[in-house]
């Protein structure tokens, strides 16, 4: 049986800003958060967008969650690290890992480079075209300055020499970065060249399995130790004792959350599972069995300590049963 993977919780921070009345404080993020780590969960992750899903801003929030909490791992999931300057971002991240006392996990991701996504970066003067490689370069720029030795980098975007970021991230190499990807030899390639993990919502195991395969061999053929490289799978699911309700919740939960799309379709690009807590446990561990070494896990509700109460005390033990064996 494969090992117990980490079970994290996707705070609804974008939920939070669709709610009718304008949210007064972040109280309710926080709170919950405190609940996810007092049940026994393993993380907690925010999302990020400036403009395309407009929600809290996602350092701001990380440093409250870091100081809130103390246990649980804290993950950005995902942030469009090209929006930033990779010198500021590298310099906030390292203090959030200070204060959260080295428990920061950094997820990255490229958006995309149309629509309100192209909008985002030329708003503050980025060509969305130049995003994949500046997010690239930025990760090279970041790992430099988290290093003990002052940094020189020139590159495309980014010049500089002889530069000492203080204070250093509490991990000694730093926040380890996880990238987002989905399918393409391309994508897959590069998480496997510049990431220390791989976060995807694929919505079938079988999809997750090739792909994860492929990252796996990409990196070993290009000499890295894939044995610590995470695999993390991030999925949206509603459960309820019965298991036709969970769907017909979950589905309408998402219709509204995504503008009226069609469920139909948000399932075939990402992954949802709705039912009892024991149908989507059996689901989810589908994914831990092909190598999922962790599990982001959206809640399609606008009640989540209940969703969190059903899920701590049906579909968390079963997702932890290989931990006692």
């Amino acid at each position: 049986m494969a090992s117990a993977p980490d079970i994290g919780i996707l705070l609804p921070t974008r939920a939070l800003l669709l709610r009718p009345e304008a949210p007064r404080s972040l109280e309710p993020i926080l709170t919950l958060a405190e609940s996810v780590e007092a049940a026994g969960y393993g993380s907690v992750w925010v999302g990020d967008s400036l403009l395309a899903s407009p929600r809290p801003e996602v350092i701001v929030t990380l440093a409250a969650l870091a100081a809130r909490t103390s246990s649980v791992r804290i993950g950005s999931g995902i942030l469009i690290s090209s929006l930033r300057h990779p010198v500021h971002l590298a310099h906030q991240l390292a203090t959030v890992d200070l204060i959260s006392a080295g428990r920061l996990i950094v997820g990255i991701g490229y958006s995309s480079g149309t629509g309100i996504w192209k909008l985002e970066h030329e708003i503050v003067g980025i060509q969305s075209q130049t995003r994949q490689a500046r997010a690239r370069e930025g990760i090279e720029v970041m790992r430099a300055l988290w290093a003990d030795s002052s940094a020189t980098h020139h590159g495309q975007f980014f010049d500089f020499t002889d530069i000492n970021l203080a204070p250093k991230p509490v991990q000694a190499a730093g926040p380890p970065i996880w990238l987002h990807g989905m399918r393409g030899e391309k994508t897959l390639r590069r998480v496997a060249e510049y990431a220390d993990g791989w976060i995807n919502n694929l919505p079938t195991v079988e999809e997750f399995s090739r792909s994860w395969e492929t990252v796996h061999s990409n990196g070993a053929e290009m000499g890295r130790d894939m044995s610590n490289f995470g695999a993390c799978h991030y999925s949206t699911i509603r459960v309820d004792p019965d298991g036709a309700v969970a769907r017909k919740k979950g589905r309408q939960f998402m219709q509204a959350y995504y503008g009226g799309m069609d469920p139909d379709e948000i399932e075939r690009v990402e992954c949802c599972r709705y039912g009892t807590p024991v149908a989507c446990a059996e689901e989810l561990s589908r994914f831990v069995e092909a190598g999922a070494t962790t599990l982001i896990i959206r809640l399609a509700s606008d009640d989540q300590r209940e969703q969190i109460d059903l899920c701590s005390r049906a579909l968390l033990p079963i997702l932890e049963q290989s931990r006692a064996s």
